[in-house]
């Protein structure tokens, strides 16, 4: 398993994102216009080369979905689509990758700071992670809180 952080644009709208690739193909993801600052859990899977990312509305109910075929997790950047499922809007999707967390490779991370979920009304979290020299783990050193409005 391992998470991987992208940056780059659903159409003109910068987007950072931040998946979680499980063994069994299943992803978790998070994923934050950079504009607004709300942190948005996707949940979705790999099949065949395509990543499949559903974005759902607070009932639940999936509301859209990002589509990267030919999807490689080891590719320096990804192509897609955002679809909006209430009026099957298509959007562009290009983003970059960061940086991998391999956590078979993780002796020699640098700091990475990576988005969380959970947010309040106008903050959200980054947890600062690194790996410590005498230790096999990675280790979160810090918590960063940021502002949503001013990015501070």
């Amino acid at each position: 398993m391992g998470q991987i952080n992208y940056t780059g644009f659903i159409d003109k709208y910068p987007i950072e994102l931040v998946t979680l690739i499980y063994s069994d193909d299943e992803v978790q993801a998070v994923c934050v216009y950079t504009n607004v600052d709300t942190p948005i859990e996707l949940s979705g899977k790999v099949i065949r080369g395509v990543l499949t990312l559903y974005e759902k509305d607070v009932f639940g109910k999936n509301s859209a979905v990002f589509t990267f075929q030919n999807f490689n997790k080891r590719a320096s950047s990804i192509e897609g689509t955002w679809t909006n499922l209430s009026n099957n809007k298509d959007l562009p999707v290009k983003l970059d990758n960061n940086y991998t967390i391999d956590y078979e490779q993780s002796y020699f991370m640098k700091e990475r700071k990576l988005i969380q979920t959970s947010s309040l009304k106008d903050h959200y979290f980054k947890l600062v992670i690194k790996k410590d020299k005498n230790d096999y783990g990675l280790r979160v050193r810090a918590v960063k809180i940021i502002e949503k409005k001013t990015a501070k």
